[in-house]
């Protein structure tokens, strides 16, 4: 495994990671390092090089990636191509944004006892996926709780909607098609989704019934006897989590979120206000956020919220003092912990 004391270059000089660590960092975050800086170790490059938000480089989140694509050419997690019909090999996704990005995670393991399913979600404003910042640390502290974990790659920009909740409709047919041999319950998944995730994860959601139609036009065309295995297959999550979410299109909304997702269609910033359009069948939800997300105005997870209880729907809102945008399971921060309030949450009995 590397450590702080390793370089990017020496990072890359496994092709594997080469090829596959831009499925889990950005690609110009790696390019921020070039030239003589390409030799100098991962804990200097702190102290050197800075983000464009003016944080120091990511080097933990270079070093976990490199680690985790280590445990993956190793075969302790796999790939699950979603777009396809393949059933055996081993495959690879491709890092190129289109259907053959589109993957679920999984740890590689065989189970035969049933356990609640967790499918994550992560954030990335639509233009990227956070696997290593928000995925793979969830995956982990999911995995301790109890849950079977799965992450999701989805498409991003310049993919426009409603691409990306088709690929997560596809994920939830996956997994309930597969319960068996995957040791889940098909009617115990809960969804876990970061920022622009969570909006993905709400509004696919919300919305589920109009993408599954969607989606099962598309997979006729392409992929016909996963279209005849999945058809009724329920494509909505049983149980809900938002983290730091984007909800609203409409008043104090990420610009970057909508932008990326729709191409600046206005006609959609209404339909995608996901606290807008609750119905009574939307599931069992915690809601979180920190009140200095200077990135994702928390009045979206107030806002929806405040909607949720309007509809008299099952929910809890938690609002921490700190933590800004992105802080995951809160490391550190006064969020530090929602992940067992929401688990404990999860597990009572409908108010």
């Amino acid at each position: 495994m590397f450590q702080l004391s390793d370089s990017m270059g020496q990072i890359m000089e496994d092709e594997f990671l080469k090829r596959y660590i831009k499925l889990l960092i950005p690609e110009e975050f790696i390019e921020m390092v070039q030239g003589e800086d390409r030799k100098l170790p991962l804990e200097e490059l702190k102290t050197k090089l800075y983000m464009p938000w003016g944080a120091p480089y990511i080097s933990e989140m270079i070093l976990q990636s490199a680690n985790y694509l280590l445990e993956i050419k190793e075969g302790i997690y796999e790939f699950i191509p979603l777009w396809s019909e393949k059933t055996e090999g081993t495959f690879m996704p491709e890092a190129d944004n289109s259907k053959n990005s589109v993957f679920l995670l999984k740890r590689k393991t065989d189970t035969q006892e049933q356990k609640p399913a967790v499918l994550i979600c992560p954030g990335g404003g639509y233009t990227d996926v956070a696997l290593a910042s928000e995925g793979f640390p969830t995956f982990e502290k999911m995995e301790a709780m109890g849950y079977i974990p799965f992450i999701l790659n989805y498409r991003t920009a310049p993919n426009r909607y409603p691409e990306q909740q088709k690929d997560m409709a596809l994920a939830f047919k996956y997994l309930r098609a597969n319960a068996q041999a995957l040791g889940i319950d098909p009617e115990n998944i809960l969804l876990i989704g970061y920022s622009a995730g969570g909006h993905l994860s709400a509004s696919e959601t919300l919305y589920g019934e109009e993408y599954e139609k969607l989606l099962m036009e598309d997979l006729k065309m392409e992929c016909p006897s996963l279209a005849e295995r999945y058809e009724g297959i329920s494509v909505k999550t049983d149980q809900l989590c938002l983290c730091y979410p984007v909800i609203s299109f409409k008043s104090e909304y990420h610009a970057g979120s909508f932008s990326a997702l729709t191409g600046g269609e206005e006609g959609l910033r209404d339909k995608l206000s996901v606290d807008l359009h609750l119905t009574q069948d939307f599931p069992k939800t915690f809601l979180w956020t920190c009140l200095d997300d200077s990135t994702v105005p928390p009045s979206n997870t107030i806002r929806m919220s405040k909607a949720m209880e309007e509809k008299n729907l099952d929910y809890k809102l938690k609002l921490y003092p700190t933590g800004e945008h992105g802080c995951c399971l809160g490391t550190g921060t006064s969020a530090e912990g929602w992940i067992n309030e929401m688990a404990e949450f999860m597990k009572e009995e409908e108010s």
